[in-house]
This record gives C-alpha cells, structure tokens and sequence, in this order.
C-alpha cells in the first residue's frame, strides 16, 4: 500500500467525506478512530461520497477527472457546464471534502480519487467525458502532446482534427527522444485514418518512431505503406527508411523489400534532383545488403571503377553510393589504401554532419579512413562537428577510430565506452565492433570477458561482429595459455573471412595474431608462411600502420630477415599516425641492434610513446631493456595533446565548464582529463596542478 494510503493525508480525505455526510465537522479525532483501508475500499467509499453529492459537484468531478492534470478552470467549467457562481460553490464543496490539491488548477489529491469519479460513470459517459475533454484543449491551444494523452483513454473520436494532432504529437515525442510515446500516438491515428494516402503517410511515420526500438514492426509498416503509395520513387523513398545493417547483411525479408521496390524504378527514366537522390541511395543500399557475398563484393568494386575520377559527390546519395563501394574496395583489399583514403576524404569533405541518422556513408568512411591509416581524415571530419547537430554515439564511435588509429588506447577505451553508455540502437554494431578492438589492443581480460558475455545477448548477427567475437575468444585464451585454442579460434576466422572475400587484415587482424601465436608454439615454418602472405597483403593494401606492423613480425621470425626488416618497419612507421606500432617496433629494434647509444635512443622513444599511448607494459618492457626500472618518461610524453590544452586552460584560471565551452567538449570529459592529468603529473587536485602551472604550461606548450 503507498503512503498516502497508509494513513495519512488521503485516508484523513475519506473520513472527511463519511463526516461531512453525516453532517459533522471533521476533527484529527475521528481520524485516529478509523483503521486504514485498502485503495480498492477507499475508492469504493469515495464514490458513494460523491454520488450523494449535489449534480453541480459529480459534473465538475468529472471534468477535473477528465482533464488531468491538463486542465484549466476556466475549460474545467465550460467541461461541467457550469456558470462562474456554480463553479465556485462547487469547487468549495471539493475543497471541504478533501479531495482537491492546493493548486490554482483543480486537480485531486491522488488518483484514487480520480478512479473514484471514473467508476460512477458507464463507460459511454467517461469516454464522452474525454473526448469533450480533449476538443476544449485543442480549441484552447494546448500543446499536441496534451490533447493526444486524453484522445489516447477514448476508443474511437470523429473529431476531425484527431489525426492531425496526433501525428503532431507523435513528431514532439520524437524530438524528446522517446519513440515509444511516438509509436503508440501513430498507431492510435490509424484507427482514424479514412483516405489512402493518410493511411501511407501514417505508416510510414510509425515505421521511422520503430526504427530504433522495434526493426522487425519497421520493416511491416515499410512493407504495408509501399501497397499504398502510388509512384515507384515515393516507394522507394519509404524503403530506404529501413534501418540499414552497417556491419553484417540484412535480413532476407529486408532485402527482398529493397529488390522489389528497386525493380520498380525505370533505368531508363531520366533522373534528376529527388528521383536521382532516392535511385542513387537505393544503389547503394542494395549493393551494401550483399556485402558479405564474395561475388556481390567483387560486383561492387567493379561498379567503383566505373565512377570515374573523381566520382560525382554532389549529392547525398552519390556519396552514399561511394561510401559502400569504397567499403567493399576496404573489406577485399581491392584497392590501395591511399586511393580509398582519397575517396573517404572527399566524401567527408563534402557531406553534411547532420545527415548520419539515416545514411551509411559516415559510418562507412570512418571505418576506411582507419583501415586506411588515414587518421587526419577522420580527425578534419570530427573537427568540424556540431554535438548537437548527430547522435552523440556517431560522434564517440567515430572519435574511438580516430584514438585507435593513433594507437591512443586509453582515449579510444574512453570515447567507446561512452557510445556503449548511450546504446542508440542504430550504431550498437560500431559500438562493439570497436570496443571489441580496444580490448584486443590493451588486453583488458575483465573488457574481454564483458564483450564475451554481452555478445550471446545483444550483439547483432553478422560475419563482422562473429569475427570480432572470434578475435576475443582468441585473444582471452592466449592470455590464459590456451595457446592452441586461441590459435583454432584465429584460423577459423580466417577462413570465414577469406570464404566472404574478406581480406582486409587491418580491421580483422586474425593473421597477425596466428603468426606471434604459431612463434610462441615453436611453430616456425606456419608462422613464416603466414607472415609472408601478411606482408605480401600489407605491401598491396599501401597503408604504413600495417605494412610496418607486418614486417615487424616478419622480422621477429628466423630467416624473417633481422634487423635490416625492422628498420624498414621503423622507417615506414614513421609514416603512420599509429604511435602504438612505431612504439612496437621501436622497442623491438632497440632490443636488437648493436649499438648502446642507437639502442637507448630507440629504447627512450619507444618508452615515450608507449607512455603516451596508454600501454604501460610496453613502457615497462623498454625500461627493462634500458635496464633500469626508475627512469621516468619525459614530460612531453606525459599528457595527451588534449590534456596538454586542458592543463593549459586550466592554468589560466578557467572553471570546468568555462574549459568545456572553450573546447567544445562536455564537463565530464574534461573531468576526465584533468583526473588523467592529476594521475600523470602527481598531483593530489587542482590546487596543486596550478601551484605548478608553470610546468604545465610548458608540457601544454609543446
């Protein structure tokens, strides 16, 4: 029972109607001599209460309970048909009974009351009672959202403005973010929808409220409307609202839909402005639905070429389209990264940061600049963004890549958990394929063993998610010893990936990890094998993050070619904005050569980058090859460059907020910063951090 059941402020209400029938004034006394009663036998009392009320009384009883909490006194009245002098008695009567709220707009005390007037009605007189309810707040001009809350408690209205205003509604509940409220408000309207085209247009706006939080109800309603809308381009236009599998193949029944419709389209109508947009978005929705059929994938790297140079990018679509088959020339390696990367940037260059809701072009372009190692691209897109102009998760999700790139572990472990904390469905498939790379970069087996569990749950199901899940599995037995279980966990994603034509070993890293695996198994003539075909991969793809990390392990093999191949790797790292890499292969390096000074040098830089990129084992292990475990990394390496900025907006005096605004950043992330700071720099706060700016200063300014 709640607590205003339990005794006090509601039950004192009913005794005051038992009292006030009985013609005594109600004392604290009569309370204390009634025992407490459940809601069902309060309302029951209440509702005899009332019936022995004046009409003027139960009528403006029933007005308050029609309205809400949305009703006027003046709308109340007119409700209860009352005059100003009837009103007023009335409402003192309430008052004296103790069912009203202290409020200047007439609401009951609790909604007991409320279902104590409801069940002195029939059912035909409460839903008349609502709907007369709902036409005064919409002459009166309430919100949408209000007039829809009570047309939803009626069965059936034959105001002529219902469906308008909850189509009206629904579009504000989405705009709070809350699809749900959306839905429900849509599918009310179609119970009063009467011509064809309302009926489409409806079916369509209830398929974009469910496409996050119901894909299966989206993709019927989609199915639904096409019967009803009457060219092929509004058809189409209405398919392409289908959310759209970023990572893995769309469900048959989805693709069966994009086919029909697509055959509906005439080739050879001339196409321009909207119909060309929509044919062109359809292209690529198509050619990206068969993704991960090899022979589809070698179709699209064929349509690719026929684009031309440069391709048309002057609307969305064509940039939709160059964005899937610039993904399938990333997935099959087909072309050389710097003419994928050259693609991706002008694709950013030119599509607007509000349109990733819907589109795929964004998302896909991110991944190719990182495959890519093309971090600047991704850095000029994000340098341009509007917080609140896209999802926060695109923004996180493409801000792990770009740290990933960079080899920044611990800005990129950051940046994916925060898309994991807003879950938006529409990037769940990005959020744990990245976040599944960040666990395999830092080695995190609580990470790992999270994404593991979290995967027979929630994780979508796609060639690209299973190999990342493959991935960690390998990667979680390898640190637990289970060498050979996390070898046959790498091969069969290998073979998985290879069977869909999928090569591309920068985003499914499964060969470098067998090869360091068959080495530890002392198993030299496989992993010469396989770092041959890596490296042999890595010189076509062109691209220095890999390329350097294959002859690295080659390098690390007997007869991988010694040291001469490790200075080629530092040389072409030196390239790449992956530190993380260049860090690798400078600690191996300084390990191998002959010469003391070259070594510390090496050593020393590998030590700093490793710092800087969050990865303390490798810091750990350049200082024991250096041969001391005391040695601290300079101070350049210390912060992050966004840290550095932090420290330095901090040193001159600004608030959190202040610095927030300056960069463009929320407070929480410069909490975070300067809490990384604290750590880095050894000091207990704020305080300390700016008796010691000028120090700070000096990283900052470097």
């Amino acid at each position: 029972m709640s607590r205003d059941l339990r005794g006090q402020p509601l039950f004192l209400r009913s005794v005051l109607c038992d009292l006030a029938l009985s013609g005594h004034r109600p004392t604290a006394g009569h309370a204390a001599q009634v025992r407490v009663q459940r809601p069902a036998q309060l309302r029951d009392r209440l509702a005899g209460c009332l019936h022995a009320q004046p009409a003027p009384v139960r009528d403006l009883a029933a007005a308050i309970a029609a309205f809400g909490d949305h009703g006027e006194p003046d709308l109340v009245r007119r409700h209860a048909r009352l005059d100003s002098v009837g009103f007023q008695q009335a409402l003192r009567t309430l008052h004296h009974l103790g069912l009203l709220a202290p409020h200047d707009t007439p609401r009951f005390i609790h909604r007991v009351v409320r279902d104590a007037v409801d069940s002195a009605l029939t059912v035909a007189e409460r839903e008349r009672s609502r709907d007369a309810a709902a036409d005064l707040l919409h002459q009166a001009g309430h919100p949408a959202e209000h007039v829809a809350e009570l047309l939803m408690t009626v069965t059936a209205t034959h105001r002529p403005w219902a469906v308008r205003v909850l189509r009206t509604a629904a579009q504000a509940a989405l705009r709070r973010g809350v699809p749900v409220t959306a839905a429900r408000y849509l599918q009310r309207a179609l119970l009063g929808s009467t011509g064809v085209f309302e009926r489409a247009r409806l079916l369509v706006e209830l398929a974009v409220a469910e496409r996050d939080i119901d894909p299966a109800a989206c993709e019927r309603h989609i199915g639904q409307a096409i019967r009803l809308l009457p060219t092929a381009t509004e058809r189409a236009a209405a398919t392409l609202l289908m959310p759209p599998s970023l990572l893995g193949e769309a469900p048959p029944s989805a693709v069966d839909l994009l086919r029909r419709v697509a055959e509906d389209l005439d080739p050879a109508a001339p196409r321009h402005g909207y119909a060309r947009e929509i044919a062109l978005r359809m292209e690529a929705r198509l050619w990206h639905a068969g993704h991960e059929n090899p022979t589809e994938l070698a179709g699209a790297v064929e349509r690719l070429r026929t684009l031309g140079t440069p391709p048309p990018l002057d609307i969305g679509g064509a940039r939709e389209l160059a964005a899937v088959l610039n993904n399938a020339a990333v997935l099959s390696s087909a072309v050389p990264a710097p003419e994928v990367a050259a693609l991706a940037e002008q694709v950013v260059e030119r599509e607007p940061v509000t349109s990733a809701r819907v589109g795929i072009a964004l998302p896909l372009v991110a991944v190719a600049l990182y495959a890519a190692d093309a971090a600047g691209g991704i850095d000029t897109r994000l340098s341009c963004e509007q917080p609140a102009a896209r999802p926060q998760a695109v923004v996180h999700v493409e801000n792990a890549l770009l740290q990933l790139a960079r080899g920044r572990l611990t800005q990129a472990r950051e940046q994916a958990d925060l898309a994991a904390e807003l879950d938006d469905a529409d990037w769940r498939e990005p959020t744990a394929a990245v976040r599944a790379a960040v666990a395999m970069e830092t080695g995190d087996i609580q990470l790992i063993e999270r994404l593991l569990e979290a995967a027979g749950q929630r994780w979508p199901d796609s060639l690209g998610l299973r190999a990342m899940l493959q991935l960690l599995k390998a990667s979680l037995d390898a640190r637990r010893g289970r060498g050979v279980h996390a070898l046959d966990s790498l091969l069969a994603c290998g073979r998985q990936l290879e069977a869909a034509g999928w090569r591309n070993s920068a985003l499914y890293p499964w060969r470098p990890r067998a090869i360091v695996l068959h080495h530890r198994l002392r198993e030299p003539r496989p992993a010469l094998a396989l770092a041959e075909e890596e490296l042999a991969w890595a010189r076509q793809w062109a691209a220095p993050a890999p390329l350097g990390r294959a002859l690295r392990l080659k390098a690390l093999l007997p007869g991988g070619g010694g040291v001469p191949v490790l200075r080629e790797s530092a040389e072409v790292l030196r390239g790449s904005a992956n530190t993380l890499e260049r860090a690798r292969t400078l600690l191996q390096l300084g390990r191998t050569v002959e010469s003391g000074k070259e070594a510390k040098a090496m050593l020393r830089e590998a030590a700093d980058l490793a710092t800087a990129c969050g990865a303390p084992w490798l810091t750990e292990r350049a200082y024991a090859a250096l041969g001391t475990t005391t040695t601290a990394p300079s101070a350049e390496a210390a912060l992050t460059h966004s840290e550095r900025k932090v420290v330095s907006l901090a040193g001159r005096g600004l608030t959190n907020q202040e610095i927030a605004d300056e960069l463009g950043v929320s407070t929480r992330a410069v909490e975070k910063h300067l809490t990384s700071c604290y750590r880095k720099l050894g000091v207990a706060g704020r305080r300390e951090l700016l008796a010691g700016r000028s120090a700070a200063g000096a990283f900052a300014a470097r």
